[in-house]
């Protein structure tokens, strides 16, 4: 090899470094001027690039669909905590409309007003911002770029079949037989443009495409959070400026709550006593019932003794008197 061709092949070298380091600093990872060689190297890296966006694509509109189910639950959210408000708020009228305003219904209108408040966040900071600026933004990515890369991958392939089928046919010509030939090297040459055309356009977009997902989709993604640091920021600033007033109410609540106990404790014992007193009551009167049971049933005994003994007297004095008369009959007979 002549010291010509070794400064050639140098230079070429590196002119391919150079190139692929320029490649390399602007976010690509194709490298265009292997558009032109086709090499097996070059398919892989096209394939590297494809998997990345597909794996991408199916990562979007997942979040899309998650990020609209978010958006749908969200308003059922605040709906229901609209509604709450709303109720404390109404209840806060109507006892003010009675001359019944206490502690109650004016701490519940209160925390009404900071739950309308804070749906009021909600709707602008969270539902309205995460459409329109992360859901609507995502779409946008995924059809203005992934459509044009879905249209762009299908005719660069189209041309690589087409290229790759009068290349076959061209190649199955014989060369003894020169009708024919010409045409197919013309249709060969004229497919080969078409691959090198649609390659460079499927390859310079494939490496926009990863160059503006390192951005595009983190901004978004930013924007989202930096919109749920506000929503949670100006809750925190709303309890924040209400907090002393919790705490003071928390206080007197407990206060209130104490007496209350006292008190239910202090009747439950003067119930016990008055029921241990009348238990006791109860228990002398029975047990004076007893005993005047008792006296009674040993009078009536005694009585009823008494009574038999009475009896048993007469029954022995009348038979003494018969016995006596009986005496009196034999005596007289007798005689």
């Amino acid at each position: 090899m002549t010291s010509i061709e070794n400064n050639a092949s140098q230079e070429s070298i590196l002119s391919w470094s150079s190139e692929e380091q320029h490649e390399k600093e602007s976010g690509t990872k194709i490298l265009l001027s292997q558009c032109f060689e086709d090499s097996p190297m070059h398919r892989d890296k096209i394939k590297d690039c494809e998997e990345s966006i597909d794996l991408l694509q199916t990562t979007i509109r997942n979040i899309i669909k998650s990020a609209n189910q978010a958006v749908t639950y969200a308003k059922d959210f605040s709906n229901c905590f609209n509604k709450i408000s709303e109720e404390l708020l109404n209840y806060e009228k109507k006892c003010y409309n009675k001359n019944e305003s206490d502690i109650l219904s004016t701490t519940l209108g209160h925390f009404g007003e900071i739950l309308s408040e804070i749906e009021r966040g909600r709707q602008i900071l969270v539902i309205t911002n995460l459409n329109d600026i992360f859901i609507e933004p995502l779409k946008k990515f995924s059809s203005d770029e992934l459509d044009t890369y879905k249209q762009l991958r299908s005719d660069f392939y189209a041309a690589d079949n087409s290229y790759l089928t009068v290349l076959d046919k061209f190649l199955s010509k014989k060369i003894k037989d020169d009708t024919g030939i010409q045409e197919c090297a013309k249709d060969v040459s004229s497919a080969r443009e078409d691959l090198h055309s649609k390659s460079l356009q499927y390859c310079n977009h494939l490496n926009n495409l990863q160059a503006k997902k390192k951005f595009e989709i983190l901004e978004n993604f930013i924007s989202l959070t930096y919109s749920n640091y506000a929503f949670y920021h100006q809750g925190y600033e709303v309890f924040t400026d209400c907090e002393p007033s919790m705490r003071e109410l928390t206080g007197k609540l407990i206060e209130v709550k104490t007496i209350f106990i006292n008190i239910y404790k202090y009747n439950n014992n003067n119930n016990n006593n008055n029921n241990n007193n009348n238990n006791n009551n109860n228990n002398n009167n029975n047990n004076n019932n007893n005993n005047n049971n008792n006296n009674n049933n040993n009078n009536n005994n005694n009585n009823n003794n008494n009574n038999n003994n009475n009896n048993n007297n007469n029954n022995n004095n009348n038979n003494n008197m018969i016995y006596e008369e009986n005496i009196k009959i034999l005596i007289i007979y007798k005689l």
